[in-house]
């Protein structure tokens, strides 16, 4: 009778739900979509999955039944899917059909379901084994980055990799898993070793010098040779500390890239040869060009390698390195570089920028029509031109020519005005400012009401300026005159004007705005307009913003135009003239001060030097640069304190030249004794010997030579101090002695006191005393002999006393011990009875005291005590 498997539905899927009948009374012609109609996708996906998958009989590693008997426990299968749903927070439920198949369930997220799955097939399927030869070197690209790639593999094939470990030298790779998985991972693996089998990799110790060859200009030979051989190279950049070139790819790839560069290395180590050339330092840029174009050019051309100094490197030496038939040719085109381009700068005034470069940069391409070559740059007061000579030479003349006639036919002015006027000049809709502009052809800018500036600019022709002015002034001279109340002798009109805070006509200034010439000589003119101008601002700033006009440098005319209300045209033309009272008064004085000394008064951020500037006048005092080994400083300031600053450095420099250099060879083994404790030995003997300066060599280089610089008599005066210190360390003695660490405690403990009041009285030797648990014995004495021989008394009496006391306390706390009598006859025991024994005790009282208390009076003899009359315990006797 065949068996008929019984069939299970799921009510939830298998019958899923009807959609719901439209409304009566809804108008919408549109019906639900369902599971009857074509059921859609629901908007949000569930995180939930199930899966389900099926294991034959042959295929199940235990035959034993996943049934539970009542009370029992589960089956062995059972077990282990419990475990799993546990570990990967799944749900699993396993069915045995009646042919012995299993169907497993696992319900939860995705990525617990694979887990799950993959840990069941491993638990519950039959497992086989296949072990692999794979050579250890390729182990790594199998496991992968933290193992990755291992794990991939065993989700991948439901198995398990066992690699052996890193101390091990086997190169086996057993699998272990279902049969026709295994076959599947082994054959991947394989591959994988393969693959690496072919691949290769070489480490070449080459010298950076050369790495330039071998890259070529811009990577170009470096990336061709990748191109052609298919292979990785890593070449170390500039700033690594390593000089191994890595190449890594394809055996035969491999091998030629690493033929070729080796060839390039031994080419250039025998060919190659430096050449040093000199160039001004302004020069190096053009020879480098834009984004180093110019060396580019010069290496691709000539296979030299062109070695500029850094930016913050004033030298003008350039290094040269490449073949020896080709640096000469590099050698000229270095030259060819830095001589044809040249910078040139045209001084203008900053008004005149936008004349010169027009409206977007029309006027400046018509001056300088070709300007592919050149580099214009617009700065401070300066225009930079830089491009080969002949063209910057054009372009400087053009631009020179066209600020010269600006400057002659247009001027910028300002006038001072209050900002309260500012609107009435400005008009309704700017219809008074716009009309002046209209009229003149005049540029008037108005400051911004907000900024509170009195400060309106005029440019334009000289006439029309002049012109517009003159209209501005009378505008201002109207509207003040109207804002002015009129005059009256009335007392109490006046009295009420004055507590409305009005004042009357007598009681304003009469502020007029003047114009006046000041003749300044033009080497003055430099103190004012340098750094910005920032005396020249200072001034107007003091003295309402007043207008101060200097001429033009070139042109050498001293004449200075002064613009203002009369009061302060005044006081700006005393500051100006107090100024160059001053300046009349500076000097400049060249001082030869021996380069050796230079380092003194620059050293520790120039901190002599700020000295000297602070306490005569802040006086510029220069040094020329170290490098240039010249001795002329330059002194500049006031007459009087460039003279005392000219003393106080020849002072300086006489004291410099009294001190002298010597050298002391002290033994290595007794530096530390000056050193030690922040130096306090060697900072003692620098306080009484003038601060000379004492340089003991490193405690690493083991040398032994001690310099002392300073005045003559003070070095001298150390010198004695340091050998008297010297020969006194030598003087001195070790002993060790062997003390049981047991006394160890009673020296060092409280403060060490014993041991401070044994070194206190003996000299202040050294006594040193090994770690407390060290459990070591040796005491080391160091110090003058007698010192040392007295400690050594003294520590020798402390432990006799020590062990003497510890003997005695001993001897002290034993009891003492009588021999035992021979036990009585029975005839001697018949009328003998024994009472008051030690085992009859009834009472705490009969316990004696311990010490020499009073014993309790008794008949009974009593027994020797053993030690200063102490009883036994137990009831005397």
């Amino acid at each position: 009778m065949s068996v008929v498997e019984k069939k299970t539905l799921d009510y939830t899927v298998d019958f899923p739900k009807l959609p719901d009948a439209p409304s009566a009374t809804s108008t919408s012609s549109n019906v639900p979509s369902g599971a009857w109609t074509g059921s859609a996708q629901p908007a949000i996906k569930s995180s939930v999955v199930t899966e389900a998958f099926k294991l034959s009989a042959e295929e199940r590693a235990s035959h034993g039944g996943i049934g539970r008997p009542f009370g029992g426990p589960a089956s062995e299968e059972q077990q282990k899917c419990n475990q799993i749903a546990q570990k990967t927070g799944t749900k699993i439920e396993l069915n045995e059909a009646k042919d012995q198949s299993i169907t497993i369930l696992i319900t939860g997220k995705q990525k617990n379901v694979e887990d799950a799955r993959t840990r069941l097939v491993r638990e519950l399927q039959t497992q086989a084994t296949v072990r692999l030869e794979i050579p250890k070197e390729y182990h790594s690209f199998i496991i992968g980055k933290q193992g990755s790639k291992l794990h991939q593999l065993e989700q991948k094939f439901l198995c398990r990799i066992h690699m052996p470990n890193r101390e091990e030298k086997s190169d086996v790779i057993r699998i272990v898993g279902p049969n026709e998985f295994i076959v599947e991972a082994a054959k991947q693996i394989k591959a994988i070793g393969d693959e690496m089998a072919k691949q290769k990799t070489e480490n070449l110790n080459i010298p950076r010098s050369f790495y330039p060859w071998i890259r070529g200009v811009n990577n170009e030979k470096l990336d061709d040779l990748i191109h052609r051989t298919g292979v990785k190279i890593n070449i170390p950049p500039i700033q690594a500390n390593n000089e191994t070139i890595i190449i890594s790819g394809e055996r035969e790839g491999v091998d030629a890239a690493v033929a070729e560069i080796n060839h390039i290395y031994q080419e250039k180590k025998e060919s190659v040869v430096s050449f040093e050339i000199t160039v001004k330092k302004a020069q190096h840029r053009f020879i480098i060009g834009r984004k180093r174009t110019g060396l580019d050019e010069i290496f691709r051309e000539t296979e030299t390698i062109v070695e500029m100094p850094s930016e913050e490197n004033d030298s003008n030496k350039i290094v040269l390195r490449g073949p020896k038939d080709k640096i000469g040719d590099a050698a000229g085109a270095v030259y060819q570089r830095a001589s044809s381009i040249i910078a040139a700068e045209v001084p203008f005034q900053e008004w005149m920028r936008r004349h010169l470069i027009g409206p977007r940069g029309a006027n400046l391409q018509n001056l300088v029509p070709h300007q592919e070559n050149l580099r214009l740059d617009f700065e401070e007061g300066l225009i930079y031109i830089e491009g080969p000579p002949e063209e910057v030479l054009q372009a400087k003349q053009k631009l020179s020519k066209e600020i010269t006639r600006l400057g002659n036919e247009f001027c910028s002015e300002v006038m001072h005005v209050a900002p309260s006027l500012h609107r009435h000049i400005i008009g309704k809709s700017g219809s008074v400012v716009n009309k002046l502009k209209e009229d003149f052809d005049v540029q008037i800018f108005v400051p911004n009401e907000s900024l509170k500036s009195d400060l309106i600019r005029l440019e334009g022709k000289k006439e029309n300026v002049e012109k517009v002015r003159e209209q501005i002034a009378d505008l201002v001279d109207k509207q003040q005159k109207r804002q002015q109340p009129p005059q009256t002798l009335n007392n109490n009109i006046q009295n009420n004007n004055t507590q409305n805070g009005v004042k009357s006509k007598m009681e304003q200034p009469t502020d007029v705005e003047v114009r006046e010439q000041l003749e300044v000589d033009p080497k003055h003119h430099r103190h004012f307009i340098v750094r910005g101008a920032e005396v020249l601002r200072e001034i107007q700033s003091q003295c309402g913003n007043c207008q101060i006009s200097f001429p033009k440098q070139e042109t050498g005319e001293s004449t200075v135009i002064i613009r203002g209300f009369k009061e302060n045209v005044e006081n700006a033309k005393k500051r100006i003239l107090a100024i160059v009272e001053d300046l009349e008064a500076y000097t400049t004085t060249q001082l030869d001060v021996d380069p050796k000394h230079h380092r003194h008064f620059i050293l520790r951020g120039a901190e002599v030097l700020r000295d000297i500037q602070s306490n005569c006048g802040n006086i510029q005092i220069s040094f020329p640069k170290q490098e240039t080994g010249e001795s002329t400083v330059v002194l500049r300031g006031h007459k009087d304190h460039v003279e005392a600053a000219k003393k106080r450095i020849l002072a300086i420099v006489e004291e410099l030249d009294s001190l002298v250099q010597e050298q002391l060879e002290v033994d290595p083994k007794h530096h530390r004794h000056f050193i030690l404790r922040s130096a306090k030995v060697l900072r003692d003997i620098q306080n009484k010997c003038g601060n000379i300066q004492i340089s003991f060599p490193k405690q690493e280089t083991g040398e032994s030579t001690v310099v002392l610089r300073g005045h003559k008599d003070h070095v001298e005066a150390a010198k004695k101090r340091i050998l008297a210190i010297v020969e006194e360390l030598d003087s001195l003695v070790q002993e060790e002695l062997d003390i049981d660490p047991k006394h160890h405690r009673h020296f060092i403990s409280r403060g060490a006191k014993v041991l401070r009041e044994i070194q206190t009285a003996c000299g202040n030797c050294q006594i040193s005393f090994p770690k407390q648990d060290s459990g070591e014995a040796l005491v080391i004495l160091r110090g003058k002999k007698e010192h040392v021989e007295a400690a050594k008394e003294k520590i020798f009496a402390i432990i006799e006393e020590l062990d003497f006391l510890s003997e005695f306390v001993l001897r002290s706390q034993q009891h003492t011990r009588r021999e035992p009598s021979p036990p009585p006859s029975k005839q001697d025991n018949q009328n003998v009875e024994i009472t008051g024994a030690p085992w009859q005790l009834d009472s705490l009282e009969q316990f004696p005291t311990i010490g020499n208390g009073p014993a309790p009076t008794s008949t009974v003899q009593k027994p020797v005590a053993p030690l200063g009359g102490q009883a036994c315990w137990g009831k005397q006797r």
